[in-house]
């Protein structure tokens, strides 16, 4: 999504190494989906024609809702970040946590095998729509569900606290989980179920891969500098809009990791930083923290 200065405050590209720059047709794509998010009923006649009549698997920029303007470069990379960094292997049932309208889903089709489970759920309907139709559709191994959790900036209609949410999975069902983009709109209390959540569905000795915005004296340095300035709200986590704080979270490096302990994911380091802030990071974009669930001894 978007703020003022029409730059996304969601995340930069994965595959980018410098500071988040302005896409150059960012500026007309921003006032289109201004544009036909003002329009309901324009909306949902674009997506139905787009979603059951064209045949493309990327949806038009102007109704994505994640990576703007960059949704194929966002999910390529994160997709390569999560082979490389995660170890997730082809045989492996995967979580996609926010899977959206499929930009990291659509890189595993070519890469998990048919005996292979891939899941994946969103708190905005046309994003479980959208993948089922162009790729569970074709992939029936892949499958996508809507779950109406409220979130202040994505699903304001929702009936769900994500702070209460369970996952609609059984226990120790996932080799691999990953979240990207997610937990940079969640609150503290709603990540600590997240992270509980994402404990439950592992089985022993999965991993998980979640991208974050890591407050530390390194990225403090930077940021101010960045388009992404993160103001503090308290000792564990900072926002960029006050009013609309699930636009864009940060966490504090300490609180991050009494998370994880907590839930029983310790952190697998080193944690790899991302540029977000203008820092050289060994990522692109958002944070990345990896993490895993013991072994039954």
């Amino acid at each position: 999504m978007t703020g003022g200065n029409g730059r996304s405050h969601q995340e930069t590209s994965p595959t980018e190494v410098s500071c988040p720059r302005r896409h150059p047709g960012a500026g007309y794509l921003v006032r289109l989906s201004r544009m036909v998010g003002r329009v309901p009923v324009l909306a949902d006649l674009l997506f139905w024609y787009y979603c059951y009549v064209r045949s493309s698997v990327q949806p038009p920029q102007f109704f994505n809702y994640v990576g703007f303007p960059d949704f194929a470069s966002i999910g390529s990379g994160y997709f390569n970040n999560i082979r490389r960094l995660g170890g997730v292997t082809p045989n492996q049932h995967v979580l996609d946590v926010g899977c959206g309208i499929g930009r990291v889903a659509v890189h595993f089709t070519s890469f998990l095998n048919a005996g292979a489970r891939y899941e994946g759920f969103d708190v905005v309907a046309k994003g479980p729509r959208w993948c089922n139709r162009k790729i569970g559709k074709q992939f029936p191994n892949f499958a996508f569900q809507h779950v109406n959790v409220y979130n202040r900036h994505y699903n304001k209609q929702g009936v769900v606290p994500a702070h209460e949410f369970t996952f609609p999975y059984e226990d120790e069902a996932f080799d691999f989980v990953f979240a990207t983009s997610v937990f940079t709109h969640l609150l503290p209390e709603a990540v600590a179920r997240y992270l509980s959540e994402m404990g439950r569905v592992l089985k022993p000795g999965g991993r998980c891969f979640i991208s974050y915005f890591v407050l530390n004296d390194t990225s403090k340095q930077h940021m101010s500098r960045s388009d992404f300035n993160f103001s503090c709200i308290d000792g564990r986590y900072g926002v960029m809009i006050e009013d609309d704080p699930e636009a864009a979270i940060a966490y504090e490096e300490s609180y991050i990791k009494k998370l994880h302990q907590h839930s029983g994911l310790p952190l697998m380091l080193p944690i790899h930083y991302g540029d977000w802030s203008g820092r050289v990071g060994d990522v692109g974009g958002q944070d990345v923290i990896l993490a895993q669930k013991p072994s039954r001894s």
